[in-house]
């Protein structure tokens, strides 16, 4: 997490500092369809929600960098970043944080899925199949700048 000298103006941190993560997500094409990862029930944020690998950018990591190592850790897959597709902003007031999410759009390159603990469950899905599940906030938006780009 980076957290950074801005002034909360919504009045939350008795600081009056409000942190902000950085996060890097990925939509990961192979063919006609994308991977989409599911949350554990006990995970702290999108619990038994579907979403897609990525992270946490750390710092002085270019965010190619970090969604390529991201993916690896959490998938074992070897990707090719294409190009930005959306960016998500969202404050969670009860944590005093701002979520900044870049989501790319990316092309399977090589490897087999061998998920880590931070996920349960797997699939390659179409675009169709996706919207009819329970997606992480950022996903459903996604999902949306996708269909205007293709």
């Amino acid at each position: 997490m980076c957290r950074i000298n801005q002034q909360n103006t919504r009045g939350g941190a008795a600081d009056g500092m409000l942190s902000f993560n950085i996060s890097i997500h990925s939509i990961i094409r192979k063919g006609n369809q994308f991977l989409i990862t599911k949350r554990p029930a006990t995970a702290k944020f999108g619990a038994n929600l579907w979403d897609t690998p990525g992270g946490s950018l750390e710092i002085g990591e270019q965010p190619e960098d970090g969604l390529a190592r991201e993916i690896l850790e959490e998938t074992g897959l070897v990707i090719k970043v294409v190009r930005p597709l959306t960016v998500y902003s969202k404050i969670v007031e009860e944590r005093e944080k701002q979520i900044i999410c870049l989501v790319f759009l990316c092309q399977f390159v090589s490897g087999e899925v061998n998920l880590s603990k931070e996920h349960v469950e797997y699939r390659w899905v179409s675009q169709e199949e996706a919207g009819k599940l329970p997606l992480v906030d950022y996903l459903q938006r996604a999902l949306v700048d996708l269909d205007k780009n293709f």
